[in-house]
């Protein structure tokens, strides 16, 4: 149900092609299955179609328990983070959120706003605000709340410009580049200057914000370590079956859009 999500078809090709160039070192083939619940993935228990799963970001208790049923090695990978008693591979999202804020903050950045969606129904995007906040502990963070993708992004900042033009707001840390490309267009539309007026920090490093007039400074999320990392996880986990667990921290990355004051 994501509207934005035909900007991500870059996200899972980098996904299955770490996944491939991970593999071909070892003994195993790469099989790609589509689910969508838990009764698909349970349906596939007596199939014996696999020595083990990697399974993208399955998010409730009932997937969990039918990867149990598979009687295979399974590793849960992505915003898996906050899942315990299996084996998982996943980016820690409350670092990355502390990582854009902290990067804000050293650059002398004391008046933060944050611009983030769906934090009831997507823990992730809570994970990064609460880093955000954390690295601002005495700076309170004005939290915008809208649909997450371009045009969410570009009422949220119209719904900016006045607290930027009065000297209230110094930064903006956004949830991710799709809805922070949205953010820039509407202030650059209201002649806000970036960074020189307000500087912006995203998260997920778009390929495509190459488009921008400048570098936008992002916090990249690592997936091919990720994935790599996962798939040597889960041969050893076929090899010795025991409960593995590795997060991998994002990666700043510094850009134009933020200024140092």
């Amino acid at each position: 149900d994501w509207i934005s999500l035909p900007y991500f078809n870059w996200f899972y090709a980098e996904i299955i092609r770490a996944l491939f160039s991970s593999m071909e070192s070892h003994m195993y083939q790469l099989r790609h299955y589509k689910v969508t619940g838990a009764d698909q993935i349970a349906a596939l228990a007596n199939s014996r179609i696999c020595d083990g799963v990697l399974a993208f970001e399955p998010n409730n208790p009932e997937d969990i328990e039918a990867l149990r049923s598979l009687a295979v090695p399974f590793i849960c990978c992505h915003h898996t983070e906050k899942i315990n008693g299996v084996s998982v591979c996943a980016t820690n999202n409350y670092r990355g959120g502390l990582i854009a804020g902290q990067y804000l903050h050293h650059t002398g950045h004391r008046k933060p706003a944050y611009v983030t969606g769906r934090l009831e129904s997507v823990f992730s995007h809570r994970e990064r605000l609460q880093g955000f906040r954390d690295a601002f502990a005495d700076n309170e963070v004005a939290v915008f709340e809208t649909e997450v993708g371009i045009e969410g992004g570009y009422e949220s900042g119209l719904a900016l410009f006045q607290s930027i033009r009065e000297g209230k707001t110094d930064s903006i840390g956004v949830v991710n580049d799709l809805t922070a490309i949205g953010v820039i267009h509407a202030l650059m539309k209201k002649g806000v200057r970036i960074p020189e007026d307000v500087s912006i920090i995203g998260y997920d490093n778009l390929p495509f914000t190459v488009s921008l007039p400048f570098r936008l400074a992002t916090v990249e999320i690592s997936l091919s370590r990720i994935y790599t990392r996962a798939v040597e996880l889960l041969i050893q986990s076929i090899r010795t079956p025991e409960i593995r667990r590795e997060i991998v921290d994002p990666i700043l990355v510094p850009g134009e859009s933020v200024s140092r004051m």
